[in-house]
């Protein structure tokens, strides 16, 4: 956020209420919910109420986050799972905002009334929070107290520069122990995107990433492709990785493509697993190059579906078919693509009191973290033979999720 000079300048128009000036709180939402029109002077000084009022609202609820995760009885791990799900966000963002929420409720108290006074906002507090991780508790509000203040007139990117600045000055090791922390924490993420495109983020030190770069910049020029720049770096990337045709791919990439889509005679989209759904054109791309196996969607086709308590892992087939019904961990928003999770007992697999068959009933998949997670004290888990699996939690929350249609 910037602290506005407008007011200051000369001949400026200042008709209308002053609403970015507002201390932010419940009653000042209620009133700039209340308005309408006016000239662009207040329309502007509205947007900034509401910046403030956001900042607010997020001070709160970090707070909120920091006591019950403080005052909880279940471990660590199992709170993070609790405040995903009621955020209903992925695993690793509900461990971002609960590590946010405590340090400023613990390390970074000045920041915190920042944030609550509308000030800075959230992403100029995790700033503060992200770059004095490495401080001691005492240097860390020492350094915060020496930008907060300036902190509202600067972009996140100038406050990050401005906080490095100060924590150089105040201790040079802590640089060299965030690279390290940095370094080790390196990776590799997927991120779907709209009209059948996803984003392929990678974080790792920045030597490695401006090498990388500049040898897709070089393979790009060599390419006379008349595509753009952009285009071209992604095309080699692609190429550098995989091989320039797809035939030459040796790792599983699993779609699901309705029989008329593959046949051409409709164009239903198909299920990328990892991404959801593609463009019929796309799943047919990946058709042409494909090892196709047949997948028992209904009991009566044959194929053992129930194998009881005979055996603890299940056929091939039966396998198959749990990850195709599936598609993803089955905890509420991961979606770890179901061929890379565990394949896992709902019901305790016991053949000596004959419980926990081996059957598509009794079986779905999750990743490995959500797997040991409901092996945690107080969570439990009930699956219905359709494969419907409801969620309990140790607060006693309770989450529901079905298999997604199979077309």
């Amino acid at each position: 956020m910037f602290e506005s000079d407008v007011l200051d300048a000369p001949g400026a128009a200042t008709e209308g209420m002053q609403w970015s000036r507002c201390a932010p709180d419940g009653l000042l939402a209620t009133v700039l919910a209340a308005q309408d029109g006016g000239g662009d002077f207040e329309r502007l000084e509205r947007i900034g109420a509401w910046e403030r009022l956001t900042a607010w609202a997020q001070a709160h609820q970090a707070a909120e986050i920091a006591d019950y995760v403080s005052s909880t009885t279940e471990d660590a791990e199992s709170a993070v799972a609790e405040v995903g799900l009621v955020l209903r966000v992925a695993a690793r963002t509900a461990a971002a905002r609960v590590e946010t929420a405590v340090d400023l409720a613990r390390r970074l108290p000045a920041v915190r009334a920042a944030l609550a006074e509308g000030k800075i906002s959230l992403s100029a507090a995790r700033v503060l929070v992200d770059e004095t991780a490495n401080l001691p508790a005492a240097e860390a509000r020492a350094v915060a107290g020496a930008v907060v203040q300036r902190a509202a007139e600067q972009t996140p990117g100038q406050l990050r520069a401005a906080v490095r600045r100060v924590v150089l000055r105040a201790d040079p090791d802590a640089v060299a122990k965030r690279c390290e922390q940095a370094t080790r924490e390196r990776g590799v993420w997927l991120q779907d995107e709209p009209d059948g495109m996803a984003s392929l983020w990678a974080r790792f030190p920045a030597p490695d990433a401006v090498a990388c770069y500049a040898v897709l910049d070089q393979y790009a020029r060599q390419c006379s492709s008349g595509q753009p720049m952009d285009a071209r770096r992604a095309d080699a990337l692609v190429d550098l990785l995989c091989g320039a045709e797809p035939s030459r791919v040796n790792v599983q990439v699993r779609v699901t493509v309705p029989v008329g889509t593959l046949l051409g005679v409709q164009d239903e989209p198909g299920e990328l697993a990892g991404y959801g759904p593609i463009p019929a054109e796309q799943a047919r791309d990946i058709a042409a190059y494909a090892t196709w196996r047949r997948i028992l969607t209904d009991p009566a086709t044959g194929g053992p579906l129930d194998v009881g308590t005979t055996r603890y892992k299940p056929p091939p087939s039966l396998a198959e078919h749990v990850i195709t019904r599936d598609r993803t961990c089955r905890f509420p928003g991961c979606r770890m693509p179901a061929h890379r999770c565990d394949t896992d007992h709902t019901e305790p697999f016991n053949p000596d009191a004959d419980t926990g068959p081996t059957s598509a009933g009794n079986l779905s998949v999750k990743c490995r973290a959500h797997h040991q997670l409901k092996q945690r004290p107080g969570w439990a888990l009930t699956q219905t033979t359709d494969g419907t699996l409801t969620w309990r939690t140790p607060s006693g929350h309770r989450y529901t999720t079905r298999p997604p249609p199979l077309e």
